[in-house]
Formats: C-alpha cells, sequence, structure tokens
C-alpha cells in the first residue's frame, strides 16, 4: 500500500495517509475517537481484498487515544470537533497538531466526498 504522506502524534505514533494520488479521490478517515477502533479495523480489511482506486485513507487519526483507549487525543481534545465549521457555535477552529497537519489533505479531498462515521 502506497503511504503518501505519514505524520507523528505527540506521543511519537504514526498517523499516515494512504492511497493513490488523483483528482477524484475521497477521503475516508478512521478512529476519530480512540475508544472506538471499528474504523481502523474495517479500513485494514477493505484494503486486504481492494484496491484503493479513487479513495484515501487514514485508518486511525487518533492513534495516542487508540493506545490509551480513551475518546480524546493526548492533549485531551475530542477531535470529531476540532474542525473549522461555522455551524458549532462553541468551536473555535482547529487547534491540534494532528487536524492542522492533515487540514490540507481534507481540503484537497473536499470536493468528492468525505465520509466519517462513528460505529
Amino acid at each position: 500500500m502506497n503511504v503518501i504522506k505519514s505524520t507523528k502524534t505527540k506521543l511519537g505514533n504514526n498517523i499516515e495517509l494512504i492511497g493513490e494520488s488523483g483528482d477524484n479521490n475521497v477521503l475516508i478517515i478512521g478512529v476519530f475517537h480512540g475508544d472506538e477502533p471499528q474504523g481502523k479495523l474495517l479500513i485494514e480489511e477493505y484494503l486486504k481484498k481492494h484496491s484503493p482506486n479513487n479513495l484515501l485513507f487514514i485508518p486511525c487519526l487518533n492513534p495516542d487515544g487508540l493506545s490509551t483507549n480513551t475518546r480524546t487525543n493526548s492533549n485531551g481534545v475530542d477531535l470529531n470537533r476540532n474542525f473549522p465549521t461555522q455551524n458549532w457555535g462553541k468551536m473555535k477552529g482547529i487547534t491540534q497538531p494532528v487536524m492542522i497537519a492533515q487540514r490540507p489533505i481534507m481540503e484537497e479531498n473536499h470536493r468528492q466526498a468525505k465520509l466519517k462515521h462513528n460505529l
């Protein structure tokens, strides 16, 4: 599998963008909450059987939370509430380094679709 980009978390865990670069990609992100590992498992199983044509994956956005089985990241922040959006009144935008690092990827691929599902 092609790792397009990799970054480290506060605790030194890897966050990887996997897939093939292209113009019409859909970005699929797993494990916003560390205590909900199903997204990573589903992405890994999908990639064992399928080619990532027109798909980009971040299997685990919150590996620090995953390693400690906590909802939040190592800074105590719920990454699912750390997007720059106008419809969440208390939100002030992206504050976490992991989200800042992933923002260009999300913006690049927003034209097609964003699929986020909490299992």
